[in-house]
């Protein structure tokens, strides 16, 4: 509520009367402590100093972020209480919204007021919550008959104007009337000493430490600053160096130079310390007893394993080079006195700034004291995430990125951006990535995996690397293809939510052998006897398996993985055997089985050969044991006494057979 706003209300006001401006200044000042009825009918003055108060008031940005938020403005809909909803029978006539910046230290509030009618009471009643904390109510106007709110256009999509049609019964002010005013929902102001705190990048200007251009894009992936950009313009005409189409630098602000940006840091008292050049380092590097201590390297430091900064400040006399694995740790702050602050590629990053009790230090993470000393951040393969201000007042600012790179804010003389990946400035949301385990696959079959992701704003895009050879993953996150080589993979899996946030993941998959049956073969059978049990078996795939068969000789069965029983039936049978894995992936085998008839168990005595000279087994035979019928005489006599021609033979014997089913064959020829 600016003065100029209050001004007009005031005279607004002034026009009703006396009195009404008495029950005005009256309610401005007490609004928040005591409930007020004002005892007059449809008063149009008060309604208008509120109004235009809460009109002008609605929609901005949030301090934290640099960007409008788009939750807050203003709404007619009969459920857009928002939090400050008035009781029943009481129905809301607009609502009105937005964020309110206290000083540049302090939180920012979401206001929120609502304006209701009571047709039971006749009255018209403003209420204010701050961060859902509900205020005293306020009776703007009795014998109230209706109010009705409208926009210039669509209440929801940035109007204006806002009015109030206000019916009323009294005597003392106009039976009715309308009321109309504008609405502020104005962007990001220029950025001062006193509100350029949140803006993601600051370049405060050339100096004699930096060359020009200020900021200069000279890697080929785009940097999204959520927010505004805003750069020192005596570096010259063009401070910014970014000559690709379409430009790199993507700000959902606005790009703005100026002519002597003031540091918006300036005010900032580093910690105090004192480096001892002959000192020695901690032994464990990253551990402070608590929060407010300040842990101090007189030495150079190199990190080269996993690390997490327990938080506090650190200062490093000479230097901090991170050159590889992990670097973890929150409520910190890295004060470089001199020598370099390099963040190497290899080495990943999830670093949170200081806290909000901390007044004077807040969402700082890097300070960067030295002069002429570039500040060097790398991302790598993984993403790395700097949830705080990197802040090099006397130097530039290196920032690379193989994939991406989220920073929550640049405050330096300038910065120079290379590398391939993305670069992102502002406020960094957790993102999570999930499963970092995907279902097993096997060789040779189609395989399909959806990798998700969740705490940023969808929708997400994502990248792979390290994937097994013949699997890809989409746009959006489907993994799919046909796996050629079995093996244990870890490969990593980055999205990229709709404000180009990123986050990385660790995953492994394992790629089985193709499931390839093992049994060679299965036995054949005699019709009677007990079949040998067999036992299938298979490899590859994801154990344990289950079995199926078809074609199967009567009499046998398949129980589990085992086929056995007793055949019934003699015949030659086609069997087609199938496994199936835990994945659902499943390979048939077939098999040739033949059943027979079993073999006679005998002992057979000779037969009895009848050798008659006629051909009608008639006459005087003669006699002789044969011990089998398989005779090729040609033209001789088949026995002494018997004629070449014209006779015929019986051969007998008796035999005993053993239980099942035979099969007598004979053969003969001439």
């Amino acid at each position: 509520f600016t003065l100029i706003e209050l001004l007009i209300a005031l005279t607004l006001s002034l026009m009703i009367g006396g009195v009404v401006v008495a029950a005005l200044i009256t309610s401005l000042n007490v609004s928040r402590s005591t409930s007020i009825q004002v005892k007059d009918s449809t008063d149009a003055g008060l309604i208008t100093a509120y109004l235009t108060r809460d009109a002008q008031s609605t929609g901005g940005i949030v301090p934290t972020t640099a960007i409008r938020d788009s939750t807050v403005g203003v709404s007619t809909a009969p459920t857009g209480w928002d939090g400050c909803a008035q009781v029943a029978p009481a129905t809301l006539v607009v609502r009105f919204s937005w964020i309110e910046r206290t000083t540049l230290l302090a939180p920012s509030s979401k206001v929120v007021v609502t304006y209701a009618f009571d047709s039971s009471k006749a009255q018209l009643t403003r209420r204010s919550c701050r961060d859902s904390t509900t205020g005293p109510d306020i009776v703007l106007g009795r014998d109230v008959v209706s109010v009705v709110a409208t926009c210039d256009s669509d209440c929801t999509v940035a109007p204006t104007t806002v009015s109030l049609a206000v019916t009323g019964s009294g005597t003392r002010a106009p039976l009715s009337y309308t009321l109309k005013a504008s609405l502020r929902m104005d962007a990001q102001a220029v950025p001062t000493a006193v509100n350029a705190a949140p803006v993601p990048l600051v370049a405060l200007g050339a100096g004699a430490a930096v060359s020009c251009p200020n900021v200069d894009l000279a890697g080929t992936g785009p940097v999204t600053v959520v927010g505004n950009a805003v750069v020192d313009s005596l570096c010259g005409s063009t401070p910014v160096r970014d000559t690709s189409v379409p430009a790199l630098l993507r700000p959902t602000g606005a790009t703005t130079a100026i002519a002597g940006v003031v540091n918006p840091f300036i005010a900032r008292v580093k910690p105090v310390f004192t480096c001892n050049p002959a000192g020695l380092n901690p032994a464990v590097f990253g551990q402070s007893a608590s929060a407010s201590t300040i842990v101090v390297y007189p030495q150079s430091v190199k990190i080269t394993a996993d690390t997490v900064f327990q938080p506090g400040v650190y200062v490093f006399c000479k230097g901090l080079e991170l050159t590889s694995n992990r670097v973890t740790g929150s409520n910190v702050l890295f004060y470089i006195e001199s020598g370099s602050f390099e963040a190497k590629a290899a080495a990943t990053v999830d670093l949170t700034g200081r806290a909000a009790s901390d007044p004077t230090l807040q969402k700082m993470l890097v300070w960067s004291a030295a002069t002429n000393v570039p500040v060097t951040i790398a991302g790598g393969p993984r993403v790395s995430n700097y949830r705080g201000f990197v802040y090099a007042p006397n130097a530039k600012i290196v920032a690379s990125s193989s994939v991406g790179l989220n920073v929550e804010g640049l405050n330096a003389q300038g910065l120079t951006v290379t590398g391939t990946g993305q670069a992102r400035l502002g406020p960094i949301p957790t993102i999570t990535v999930t499963p970092t385990a995907l279902a097993n696959g096997q060789t040779n079959l189609a395989y399909s995996a959806t990798m998700v992701a969740t705490g940023g704003t969808a929708p997400y895009t994502w990248s792979a690397t390290g994937l097994p050879a013949g699997l890809a993953i989409s746009a959006g996150g489907v993994i799919s293809g046909t796996p050629t080589a079995a093996g244990t993979y870890a490969f990593l899996a980055t999205a990229f939510d709709a404000t180009k946030a990123a986050a990385s993941a660790d995953v492994t998959v394992t790629i089985v052998a193709a499931l390839a049956i093992s049994t060679p073969s299965l036995p054949n059978g005699q019709v009677g006897v007990a079949y040998a049990t067999t036992t299938l078996a298979a490899t590859g795939g994801t154990p344990p398996y289950t079995w199926a068969a078809s074609g199967l000789p009567p009499g046998l069965a398949l129980n589990g993985s085992t086929i056995a029983g007793t055949p019934t039936v003699p015949g030659t049978y086609n069997v087609v055997v199938t496994a199936t894995d835990s994945s659902a992936a499943s390979v048939q085998a077939t098999y040739s089985v033949t059943i027979s008839l079993p073999t006679c168990a005998v002992t057979a005595p000779p037969w009895k050969g009848q050798y008659y000279p006629t051909t009608t087994l008639s006459g005087t035979p003669v006699l002789r044991d044969d011990a089998n019928i398989n005779f090729n005489w040609g033209a001789g006599v088949p026995i002494a006494g018997i004629a070449a021609d014209n006779y015929s033979v019986r051969w007998t014997r008796t035999t005993t057979f053993a239980a099942g089913n035979y099969t007598f064959t004979l053969d003969t020829d001439d």
